[in-house]
């Protein structure tokens, strides 16, 4: 990847879920935020989106390098 402020990844776990790796400076509402909004846009009509931060002692506030999240798409 070229350098620069960070970098956004993800990995696909199952049809409705995947898990996203935020490597940046930004605080992790930014991040949730980001990635909810972006989830809500693009999910299937009737469902709903839930992000949850992975590993909370594995956080950028707490010195690691970077914070993980869960999405995922479930009916509603």
């Amino acid at each position: 990847m070229t350098e620069g402020i960070g970098h956004y990844g993800h990995q696909r776990i199952d049809d409705r879920s995947a898990r996203m790796v935020c490597n940046n400076p930004y605080p992790c509402d930014f991040d949730r935020g980001i990635i909810e909004s972006a989830a809500n846009k693009f999910k299937p009509a009737g469902f709903r989106v839930s992000v949850v931060h992975d590993e909370p002692s594995r956080c950028r506030m707490t010195g690691a390098d970077a914070c993980a999240y869960t999405v995922s798409w479930r009916p509603e």
